[in-house]
């Protein structure tokens, strides 16, 4: 007696694919605290250019 045989891709199961976390993004707190900061570094920068700029134009 011969039995009808299942193809080897018929019989295999898909294994479902892992769910991957969502990047966290950070949020617009997040974000606007980083741009301030930034703000901030910037200006400390352009302080110390001008005062390093006023002391080699006076001396």
């Amino acid at each position: 007696m011969n039995l009808p045989t299942a193809s080897p891709a018929a019989t295999r199961t898909r294994q479902p694919t892992p769910v991957k976390p969502r990047a966290a993004r950070p949020g617009k707190r997040a974000q606007k605290a980083k741009e301030k900061r930034q703000a901030e570094i910037i200006k400390l920068i352009a302080v110390c250019v001008g005062l390093t700029i006023w002391y080699f134009s006076t001396h």
